[in-house]
């Protein structure tokens, strides 16, 4: 990734879906292992995206 000379499309990474990060934010939270979910370094589109996701899991505290 760093440091690569030639763009290799077959090397393209997945994402995870916003539902799926919101989920396992969320048993981190319930578990005591963080206390907040936050964002950083997030476009506004993305930010809008987390928060209309986050209706139906942990809110985002911190952007």
């Amino acid at each position: 990734m760093f440091g690569e000379i030639e763009y290799d499309p077959t090397r393209k990474f997945s994402s995870i879906p916003i539902d799926e990060q919101l989920d396992a934010l969320g048993r981190a939270v319930d578990s005591g292992k963080i206390r907040y979910v936050g964002l950083s370094n997030e476009t506004p589109y993305g930010v809008m995206k987390f928060v209309q996701v986050a209706a139906r899991h942990p809110k985002i505290v911190s952007v």
